[in-house]
């Protein structure tokens, strides 16, 4: 079975449970997204990616964040709290220290503007080491926030 999920549906513990009514959060580009277990079950895909920039003393990462739905179209978020995206940073032992905006467009004239595309944040860890960074959006026409953590490793 995919990723064992028949050991746990075993386990008395969580013999109730069948995951009906919850959404989850796939971070793992191993993750083979043609798989059938995925078959009209993924609504959006969240994409980071990151980059330094080309000068050696800039220690600065820019990280991406594309969001798509099902069809690979890329999906138009709403503001959420007077930005269009919100990212937040974690070292090691959970002491948050970042706060950051993308930067298109990050702090929208209006509450209804809308974004489509890809968001860029400047993202500047102070060492190297594990860090967990969320984003927090709103997908279009949704009521809901999302957040979507995930892990960076910088020069490790």
């Amino acid at each position: 079975s995919l990723m064992n999920a028949d050991d746990y549906r075993v386990d008395p513990l969580f013999a109730s449970f069948d995951g009906s009514g919850y959404a989850t959060v796939i971070i793992d580009s191993g993750a083979d997204l043609d798989h059938p277990f995925y078959a009209d079950r993924l609504v959006y895909s969240f994409d980071f990616s990151g980059s330094n920039d080309a000068d050696a003393s800039d220690p600065s990462v820019n990280l991406r964040l594309r969001v798509t739905d099902e069809s690979g179209k890329l999906t138009t978020l709403s503001p959420v709290m007077g930005a269009f995206a919100h990212m937040v940073a974690f070292d090691q032992d959970l002491n948050g220290f970042a706060h950051l905006h993308p930067l298109e467009n990050p702090l929208p004239p209006k509450r209804d503007d809308l974004q489509a595309g890809e968001l860029t944040f400047n993202f500047l860890p102070p060492q190297e080491g594990s860090f967990r960074l969320w984003a927090q959006l709103k997908l279009q026409g949704s009521e809901l926030e999302t957040f979507v953590p995930f892990d960076l490793e910088i020069g490790i």
